[in-house]
């Protein structure tokens, strides 16, 4: 069995790094958080500097910016941005909750609690504050 590894690997058919760095683009891109990946490659035996290379390599971007953070966004943006306009306190609170559960540090909850908080509103003529969505009728 361990020859049968060594040649696999000989060949390029076994190689954690590549695993690590395919793994971890695919579900940051797909709004997990480092945390949660970071958990999920040590349970699947990955050692921890393949991990953190592999988190290292895919958390930025080619401009600097954090994928990850940009993905969840979009996706807290789509399910939370109608309640951030009618109670902004409950939605903080549950999007916390939504990504904590994701694996994001409290750092990134803040970063996308304010880009929802302020984004998602825009000013009608008269002052009035109105939801970025027109109302259904």
């Amino acid at each position: 069995m361990v020859d049968a590894l060594v040649w696999l690997g000989g060949l390029g058919y076994v190689d954690d790094r590549r695993f690590a760095e395919r793994y971890a683009g695919e579900k940051l891109k797909h709004g997990w958080g480092e945390r949660r990946v970071r958990a999920e490659l040590l349970r699947k035996g990955v050692d921890r500097r393949t991990v953190e290379e592999a988190l290292g390599a895919e958390a930025c971007g080619p401009d600097g910016t954090r994928q990850d953070l940009e993905a969840v966004t979009a996706l807290a943006r789509k399910r939370f941005a109608r309640q951030f306009a009618t109670d902004p306190e409950a939605a903080g609170r549950r999007l916390a909750g939504f990504l904590s559960r994701r694996g994001y540090d409290w750092d990134a909850i803040r970063d996308v609690a304010r880009v929802l908080a302020s984004g998602g509103r825009r000013r009608r003529p008269g002052g009035r504050v109105r939801a970025g969505r027109p109302a259904r009728r």
